[in-house]
Formats: structure tokens, sequence, C-alpha cells
């Protein structure tokens, strides 16, 4: 008797959101990694016309492709309590970077995602790190969430590959049948800002197949740490901020991605990629755009090419405060060579926190002036943050400003 297959067919003009066309293209990136480490079974793909995908899938590509996207295995971490019934598998004491002073730590074994699908593309183990890290602290908070990495590391399936299965074959034959699309309810850890249900008791509630691509959009989600600009004038890093691309051009995209996440800078800033902190929710957006923006530009293509494979970026500022995880802040940025072309003249000449976080955001309003807003900042915070020895950064940047303004004109 021959193998049951499965048909689901992807439209990406039609798929409801950002996060599931980048499903779809997180998808196809780790199909390409798995096919060159030669992890088989996979499932039959066909790019039938521009943007049109049409999975064949087996039950056994099916338990392929979820195992390797939630392999995970145990490492150590530090931390900086004594845990409750574990003992510590050895303790140092460290220079805290933000406060100076000396701190001990506890190292404990961990569950981790493996990722070796990053890997497998040349991501920097910083990357591959903070990437897991805004993984375990935002999108699988919860520990109940982590259970299908917790499955695969005691080498087991890391999903009901039988219930997955009949899922989506009920969704095939229901259509088949009456052409009702089946739904199913979603969480926080698949698609960002759903729960179970709303104040007003209505369900989460989206379509199983397109359910099924929300597995896999983490695969090309930028990971960046924001440092932001208290009250009190200081610097502090709050949660991270998650960068999803809404995916036109999937294939080029795809190629992009596949080449842009192995070039990251591997230059660090303390224990963090230095090119992930970023100085407001906004600035993920930008820069993750305008990495891929250099890729494209690297294979002389037109940036209006690159304009028409991501029309935009959703970005996501997420924080834990004990065991809950609160979004902050979420926007979508409209891409446009005029703005990533200004951007990347502000983030390779200024280096002042508080000044480039102010020309970002009068950059990301229109025919706003540059100098606008710092008013207002001036107005909050002591004069020491500006003047003095201390603040050569702050007031270099200014001449630089003013010089550049002078030779424009």
């Amino acid at each position: 008797m021959s193998e049951e297959i499965l048909c689901l067919s992807y439209d990406v003009f039609s798929l409801p959101t950002a996060q599931h066309r980048a499903g779809l293209a997180g998808l196809l990136v780790l199909l390409d990694t798995m096919q060159g480490r030669k992890i088989n079974p996979l499932p039959q793909v066909e790019n039938t016309e521009f943007g049109v995908y049409q999975f064949h899938w087996t039950k056994e590509s099916l338990r392929a492709v979820l195992n390797e996207f939630y392999d995970a295995t145990m490492e150590e971490r530090p931390s900086k309590t004594k845990r409750s019934g574990q003992t510590a598998l050895k303790e140092e004491v460290r220079k805290n970077e933000k406060t100076g002073k000396d701190e001990k730590l506890y190292y404990y074994e961990q569950l981790a995602p493996k990722a070796s699908f990053f890997r497998a593309l040349d991501m920097h183990d910083i990357w591959m790190k903070l990437w897991c890290n805004a993984l375990w602290q935002v999108l699988r908070a919860q520990p109940a969430t982590r259970k299908p990495f917790d499955n695969r590391q005691q080498h087991q399936d890391a999903l009901e590959i039988d219930k997955e299965w009949q899922d989506l074959a009920k969704f095939q034959n229901t259509i088949e049948s009456n052409g009702q699309f089946l739904t199913a309810s979603l969480s926080g850890c698949y698609f960002i800002g759903s729960q179970a249900h709303n104040a007003e008791k209505v369900a989460f509630r989206g379509r199983v197949d397109e359910n099924f691509l929300l597995h896999f959009w983490p695969i090309v989600m930028g990971v960046y740490q924001p440092n932001i600009l208290m009250n009190d004038g200081k610097m502090e890093f709050q949660g991270y901020v998650l960068v999803i691309p809404d995916v036109l051009d999937v294939e080029g995209f795809k190629e992009d991605y596949k080449q842009a996440i192995g070039q990251l800078s591997s230059e660090v800033a303390g224990y963090r990629p230095k090119d992930s902190i970023i100085s407001i929710h906004h600035e993920g957006g930008l820069a993750y755009a305008w990495h891929l923006m250099k890729i494209a530009s690297a294979q002389a293509q037109k940036l209006q090419a690159y304009e028409f494979k991501v029309s935009g970026v959703e970005t996501y500022h997420l924080k834990r405060e004990g065991n809950n995880v609160y979004m902050l802040a979420s926007d979508r940025l409209k891409l446009s060579k005029s703005i990533l072309e200004q951007y990347e003249r502000i983030v390779q000449k200024y280096t002042h926190p508080i000044f480039k976080r102010q020309l970002i955001v009068n950059l990301l309003e229109n025919d706003r002036p540059w100098y606008r807003g710092f008013d207002n900042i001036f107005s909050k915070m002591s004069i020491e943050h500006f003047i003095g020895n201390t603040t050569k950064g702050f007031t270099y940047n200014v001449s630089q400003k003013l010089d550049t303004e002078r030779s424009t004109q």
C-alpha cells in the first residue's frame, strides 16, 4: 500500500499576516539547510507560480522537519541565585558590566535549543546565543511552552506526530468534502499577541494549515537588545526587540537571508553582539532591513528589487518580568530607499546613544528636522550628561553633525 500524502498549498499574497508569510519563508530556509545536511525524508515542494507553494507531506517528513526545528540539548548557564534542590556545576565571581561590582554566579545545566540550521548557515555563536535567549525569555518564557524542546532532548518526537498529522488530514478532508476551513486555537508562543481568549471571551483561532507555518517564523526573525534612555537619564537594557519581515518575494528573500545571517559581525559589546544593541525599538527594524539591503547591493541588485522582496518589517518590544511577558511597544515600518540610506549614515557616523536615538526618532517622522526634540531631552536631564570630559561622545557627535550640515549647504 502506498504511503499517504498530504498536499498543503500556500499563496504568500493570501496569507493573513506577516508572521504567517515569515513562517513560510522560515520553513523553506529550514528545508534548504536540512537538504544540505542530508537530513531525510523531506517534503516535496513545488513553486507552481510566483508566490505559490505546494508541499507534499508524508507523516515521516512531517516528523523529520518538526524534530529538526525543536531539537535541543543541555548547556551550562549562569544564574545569580542558587536554585533550590539543584547542585551547581560550578561557581565563579565575575564583574557586573552594569554596576562594576563583583558578583557570584552559579552554573547549572539548562535546556537550550540546538538551532543547528543556523550553524549550517555559519551564524556566529554569539548571535545564536542571543536568538536562543530571546526564545526562552519572551516567546517561550513559560516552561510548559518548552515541552517540544524537552521532548527532543529526551530523544522523543517534539510533538504528537499522530495528532499533527490527523489535524492536517482533517483540514484537507474538510475542504474537499464541504469547502470549509478547519480552525484551531493559537497561543502566544506561536503568534505574538495572541491568547486563548480575549477579555470578551472570544477565542483566538486560525486555519489549521496556516497555523502550521507559525512554527517556523522565528527562523527568520531578527533579535535586538534595546538600550533604553530612562527617566533618570541612564541607559538600561530592556528586554528584546523581535523583528519579523513581511515577505513578498519568498525565493529572493530566502537567498538573501541565508547569506545575511552568515555575515553578521561577531564583534561583541560585553556579552552581546555589538550590532544587536539598539537605541529605540524601531531601530531593530531598520537594522534588520539595512543588513539585508547590503546583501542585495553586494549582488548588484537594484534596491527597488529588494523593496519588492520585503514590503516592510514588524517590530515587537517584549520584556519578561517575573512569570509574565509584557509587550512594551509594537510597530510596522515601511521600507524605503531614502530611510535606509539615511539610517546607514547615522549608524556609521554617530555613536553616542542619546544623540543617535534622537536622530533615528526624527528620521522616522516625515520631514522632521534632525535637531527637533533635543530641547525636550535637555529639559529632563542634567547638564553633566552633555557637557564635560565624560560626555565627549555627545559633544563630538553634535560637532560632526553641524559640520555635515554646513558642508551640504
